[in-house]
């Protein structure tokens, strides 16, 4: 009925029989269709565009998250084809670590979630993260593993002082402080001479654990455990030294883990590429 209304009511309002009614009929269906379609076209032009940049704009965001996500992501095989690409992610906060560690890096990382309460002493090194990041960025030294030496070394406590007298977050010792020539007792220049004295060990040393290691005894008990145990590895030299670092460097290298760091653990040969 409604169809047949209409017809009724078109009929009433052009004479369909007359040929002049119906060209005017025709004209005014053409005239509606086109001004439907502009319509149709502006509303696209309108919105469309607006709607694809805001997608686009949206895989933008997302490739870049997934792009950095990516970098600390653990590469599976890409150390065995593209050396290159292994040292960008060291740079990114990958350390690649001897598989022999593995085993003993995962124990002391459960020492420190049973003994440590980890979010608090995050939030107190990260206190810092303006100079942490201003001098390691200056030493070209992975600003996690500073983070970590600090935690291990003072929980994060500008204040804390050792029973054999090292001072502050790095717990220089006043002949350590006075060799890379900075004030222990002021925060920003005990974070300055800590890294600057640590980057010194990265430099002499072939591996990040034997410079962890020195920074906790010294030269000299390394080179008496070197020769005792034929190697400069540090995993087989590491029974021979003193018992405090032989503690010292696995805690340091599980807090890194805390700190962002993503610890990979490759065959000897195929890591510390950075340095070699």
């Amino acid at each position: 009925m409604a169809i047949d209304d209409l017809i009724s009511n078109m009929g009433k309002h052009f004479n369909l029989r007359d040929e002049k009614g119906f060209s005017s009929f025709l004209f005014q269906a053409f005239t509606f269709s086109v001004a439907a379609f502009s319509f149709f076209i502006g509303a696209k032009l309108m919105f469309g565009p607006k709607r694809n940049f805001q997608l686009n704009k949206d895989k933008m965001h997302y490739s870049r998250v997934i792009s950095h996500n990516s970098k600390h992501l653990k590469p599976k095989d890409s150390y065995k084809s593209n050396l290159d690409q292994l040292v960008g992610s060291f740079n990114q906060g990958t350390l690649f670590l001897d598989k022999k560690a593995e085993p003993i890096i995962r124990d002391y990382e459960q020492k420190i979630i049973r003994t440590r309460n980890i979010k608090a002493v995050v939030q107190k090194v990260n206190r810092y993260d303006s100079y942490i990041r201003q001098y390691s960025k200056f030493y070209n030294v992975p600003g996690y593993l500073i983070k970590a030496i600090i935690a291990q070394e003072s929980g994060g406590n500008h204040s804390s002082r050792s029973s054999k007298g090292a001072i502050g977050l790095m717990q220089l010792i006043p002949p350590t402080a006075r060799y890379v020539k900075v004030d222990p007792y002021n925060i920003e220049s005990n974070i300055k001479g800590g890294i600057k004295y640590f980057k010194e060990k990265l430099s002499y040393y072939p591996n990040k654990e034997s410079a962890i290691a020195r920074y906790n005894c010294s030269k000299n008990a390394i080179y008496l455990a070197i020769q005792k145990a034929g190697s400069k590895n540090f995993w087989k030299y590491r029974i021979y030294l003193p018992g405090e670092t032989r503690d010292y460097v696995p805690y340091v290298l599980a807090w890194t883990k805390f700190f962002g760091a993503t610890i990979v653990y490759v065959d000897p040969g195929k890591r510390d590429i950075a340095k070699r």
